[in-house]
């Protein structure tokens, strides 16, 4: 599955770029209201959503079929090997016992103590013990139980989700994801980028105008920030970790970098946002006319 399925095929960075490019191909407010408010949630809708892409093409109960016919084929084959040398050889039914569990073992689960009775034979008909073991197996495979489809989905998911989940910390100023791959890992929180400050309602003190700063600006300039905890102190952005938990736990580079991205999100969306924080894109915080300009095939180019 995760062969097949880039956004699933390698690290939680990854996933989240293919998130992000789902999401716009959607254009949905509502679902990335979701992604930035519940991350972790959203995420793991994501993954079972691709699980149950997956399953649907490609028919679970024919390729579990598939699978066993295989099986069968390669077990046969095996037997044949094996009964051919032990015939060539006027081996004994231990001998054959012996080669059998070593070929078959490395397809099958196969407990040599249930099979003791078979050491004990006197057998000259090995073609007919080859018979009778592509009759049993005939039997197993009739007797073979359908696959639970809900239950593999379940297990896809969970197992999955296990694999590409991380570090969930949220950034205090823009809600962007920590990208380490540890949950509960030492050290500062980190992404390789920030996004727009308005994404988590910041905006300008005794006005109701977004800001529209980003992070690795931001603490880069003079300006000040006042934590949500404390709306009686103003922190220098310079110096954003004394403001304390959870804004001491981040490791925010000056250096400037942004993605085009968030900025054509914020002018697509522009309404939606200012209903759901009931602040305006206006004065400081008004959108820049270069934002208007990205299109969303820009923005998506920019991901890779």
């Amino acid at each position: 599955m995760k062969t097949n399925n880039q956004a699933l095929n390698g690290n939680r960075s990854n996933l989240e770029k293919h998130v992000l490019k789902h999401l716009a191909e959607k254009e949905c407010f509502e679902s990335y209201e979701e992604y930035l408010d519940y991350p972790e949630r959203y995420l793991e809708k994501f993954i079972q959503e691709n699980v149950e892409r997956f399953c649907a093409d490609i028919k679970p109960h024919k390729m579990y079929q598939d699978h066993l016919e295989t099986l069968k084929r390669q077990i046969i084959t095996a037997s044949t090997e094996v009964t051919t040398k032990v015939a060539e050889k006027k081996g004994s039914a231990s001998m054959w016992l012996t080669d059998m569990c070593e070929n078959v073992g490395k397809l099958i689960v196969i407990d040599r103590d249930e099979l003791h009775s078979i050491k004990e034979e006197h057998i000259e008909d090995w073609q007919f013990l080859k018979h009778m073991m592509a009759t049993s197996l005939e039997e197993m495979i009739k007797d073979e139980k359908e696959i639970d489809v809900n239950s593999l989905r379940k297990t896809c998911t969970s197992i999955l989700f296990q694999q590409l989940q991380g570090c969930w910390a949220q950034c205090p100023f823009c809600k962007a994801i920590c990208t380490n791959t540890i949950p509960n890992h030492d050290g500062e929180h980190s992404v390789t980028f920030h996004r727009c400050v308005a994404l988590a309602g910041w905006h300008s003190r005794g006005t109701d105008h977004f800001s529209i700063n980003f992070c690795t600006t931001a603490v880069s300039s003079d300006h000040q920030f006042i934590p949500r905890w404390n709306e009686n102190e103003s922190i220098p952005y310079k110096t954003y970790r004394k403001a304390g938990d959870p804004y001491n736990k981040w490791n925010i580079t000056p250096d400037g970098s942004v993605q085009r991205y968030w900025k054509w999100f914020i002018c697509q969306f522009q309404e939606q946002l200012e209903n759901k924080h009931e602040f305006k894109f206006v004065g400081d915080g008004a959108i820049p006319n270069e934002w208007k300009t990205y299109t969303k095939e820009s923005a998506l180019a920019e991901l890779e």
